[in-house]
């Protein structure tokens, strides 16, 4: 594996010259099939070039620029060969390593490596974890590594700190890199350069930030360590600090990754940064230069050029994709007006963002954008539209940006699969590799109930409901039609609100028009999971999430349970022979031992005594909760959120065996 950018060994020299024939003729191909490019932007304004505002110098060094020479001018592509870290986020047990000019990819799993740590790298590192729970955040890759980083606590004090530690994917040797305090949370980690650069918070002084500090570490074949390397831009980053400019990388992207400072500065001749003015850019002299942008907007990328950013409209819920040109000092759209937009990633002189539109409540379709800023001109790349029963943000799960190319996780008949598109010749999108198949397509297919209700006297809609069910195949069970009906009714029982909500008065509907996303609720349900187990039981899981204003909505989540043999529809009381008195004993035991297995500060739990843990547990568990998610070993019992733990927690899950509930092994 290589790092980015990076040129590989000369072991790979033979086979990249024959692969980059390979890839001019596909590309030329890719022409031919390329009917149209879309096109949509702004042109730049017409004034003058706006004098740049109040300059102070707090750096005179500037780095000896001499002898520097342009780097050359290529053809496509641009470089051999590319290595993209591809994940389907942070958290992936799976980690693919695509070289895009190779054509080739690799792909590590978490467990694999981990299963090779000793006894005492596995109770500190957390690399794996069986439910995908609270993982390490994977941050980048180069080399032979994978670097990652964490939250751990330090010593037997509770005291907890942030550290970056690097897996060798050949060996899963762990090397211990950086460690900061509960202060130093990681803003970037970037393998840039054959470096390893790492950006954390110092944390605060009397209330106020003290801002971002940077350092470097490079890997010593002899001595087999990662060491601490000369930062060249040390002495901006510490006049940047002294002044009280909090610095920012160039780009955050999808994951909120952002591009280390010393990248940024490379890239883009400085940095930028926030004070009590607004937005600043520290150059390579130190020179600070106030920037005249628009009030309270964030900034989500810059390049040497311009910055992209969002201009909201009142209800803060759409706005506008924008650039500030940094020569003009003007700000423009380049989206249309107040749409829904999302932001992907920049690279050298192009910013990434998706438009997403719905035409049936449900189906958000996203259209995937490059914008250009050399250029002035937004090209559209590609778009997807959800497919129901995946799950997926299609077009932009998974995105990662290369040199010529941009690539994603699209579903196709079942399949997740990585597929790649290039950037200067936009079409449809080719096939990497295969990610993973979603299971519930070996069993049948999903549909949906759609529905929006609308206000009966001006027509805003007031409520929207999507409702997937699973359509079970006839060869799974002889009561296939049976089973299909029960999952149908239950969605279309579930979504039926009517077309129209009538008795509104007149001084609702005003509101309702100038404000249209305060008065709308929506409810979303979409099928999780299917799994047959004992050969003879379907379990269909659903999760939900309905929202009607405030900070957040609610989750939920439902299993339906079948008998394939019958066709009949379970619960747990057809299995368990005790009452509910000793169910709910059952239950709040259990969740009182896991109560215990929590430290101090990891603890999920409002309760912080085993026994309010127990009487809580007592009180909400019962037989008729609909809290219970039958498996191949036993069932999972689940609170809700505010029910035993803060909103944050998610569904707390108590597990319980069929031997403790039942007697037996299995159902």
């Amino acid at each position: 594996m290589g790092s980015q950018g990076e040129t590989p060994g000369s072991e790979k020299k033979r086979e990249v010259e024959s692969m980059k024939k390979k890839h001019l003729i596909k590309t030329a191909f890719l022409c031919l099939l390329t009917a149209s490019v879309m096109l949509s932007g702004c042109g730049k304004p017409d004034e003058e070039a706006a004098p740049k505002e109040e300059t102070e110098n707090i750096d005179e060094k500037e780095d000896d620029k001499s002898g520097e020479e342009e780097a050359e001018v290529l053809e496509y592509p641009e470089k051999e060969y590319e290595t993209l870290l591809l994940t389907r986020n942070n958290y992936s047990n799976e980690i693919t390593i695509y070289e895009t000019g190779l054509g080739s990819s690799v792909t590590y799993n978490r467990k694999d490596l981990f299963e090779k740590f000793t006894e005492s790298e596995k109770e500190f590192y957390r690399l794996y974890d069986k439910d995908n729970y609270d993982t390490s955040s994977l941050e980048c890759a180069g080399g032979d590594f994978l670097f990652f980083s964490d939250s751990v606590q330090m010593g037997s004090d509770e005291e907890y700190g942030y550290i970056v530690y690097a897996v060798n994917v050949n060996d899963s040797k762990v090397y211990d890199i950086w460690t900061g305090t509960s202060d130093n949370y990681v803003q970037a980690c970037e393998y840039y350069d054959d470096k390893l650069y790492i950006d954390y918070y110092l944390g605060t002084v009397d209330g106020k930030s003290t801002g971002y500090n940077e350092i470097c570490f490079k890997y010593d074949e002899k001595s087999d360590t990662f060491e601490e390397s000369r930062l060249k831009i040390a002495d901006i980053i510490d006049n940047a600090t002294s002044n009280e400019i909090r610095l920012r990388g160039s780009s955050s992207g999808p994951n909120y990754k952002s591009t280390s400072f010393t990248r940024s500065y490379d890239e883009c001749g400085f940095i930028l940064g926030n004070n009590e003015d607004g937005y600043v850019t520290v150059d390579r002299k130190g020179n600070v230069t106030t920037l005249n942008t628009p009030d309270n907007i964030y900034v989500y990328a810059y390049n040497e050029n311009s910055l992209i950013y969002m201009q909201y409209d009142d209800s803060y819920v759409h706005g506008q994709v924008c650039i500030f040109d940094l020569e003009s000092g003007k700000g423009y759209p380049v989206s249309d007006e107040f749409t829904s937009a999302t932001f992907l990633g920049q690279k050298d002189n192009s910013f990434y963002y998706a438009i997403d539109k719905t035409e049936e409540y449900g189906l958000t379709h996203y259209y995937v954008y490059r914008y250009d800023s050399n250029e002035d001109e937004s090209t559209l790349l590609y778009d997807e539209e959800y497919v129901p029963g995946t799950g997926l943000q299609p077009g932009i799960e998974g995105f990662a940006i290369g040199d010529t190319s941009v690539c994603y996780i699209k579903a196709e008949d079942g399949i997740l699969k990585w597929v790649v598109c290039f950037t200067d010749i936009p079409s449809a999108a080719n096939e990497i590799c295969e990610l993973s198949a979603i299971d519930l397509f070996s069993y049948g297919k999903v549909d949906y109930v759609s529905n929006t209700a609308v206000c009966d006297k001006c027509g805003t809609p007031l409520e929207k409901n999507y409702y997937e069910y699973f359509i079970l195949d006839d060869s799974v069970s002889e009561y296939a039609d049976n089973i299909n009906e029960t999952l149908y009714d239950s969605a279309v029982l579930s979504a039926a609100t009517g077309d129209v909500i009538e008795d509104v008065g007149d001084a609702e509907c005003a509101e309702h028009k100038e404000h249209p996303d305060w008065y709308l609720m929506t409810d979303s349900v979409n099928v999780s999971d299917v799994e047959i187990f004992s050969d003879k039981y379907l379990a269909v899981n659903t999760s939900g999430y309905w929202y009607g204003g405030g900070a957040h909505g609610y989750p939920s989540r439902n299993q339906y349970l079948f008998d394939l043999t019958t066709g009949e529809i379970l619960t747990i009381g057809d299995f368990y022979e005790g009452n509910d008195k000793d169910f709910k004993e059952l239950i709040a035991e259990k969740t009182k031992e896991d109560f215990l297995s929590y430290d101090y500060y990891s603890s999920p739990y409002f309760a912080q005594d085993e026994e309010t843990v127990y009487n809580d547990a007592y009180e909400y568990a019962g037989l008729e909760s609909g809290c219970v998610e039958f498996t191949e070993d036993g069932i999972v019992y689940y609170y809700p959120p505010y029910n035993m733990g803060p909103y944050a927690s998610g569904f707390i899950e108590i597990f319980v065996s069929y031997e403790e509930l039942l007697g037996r092994d299995s159902l």
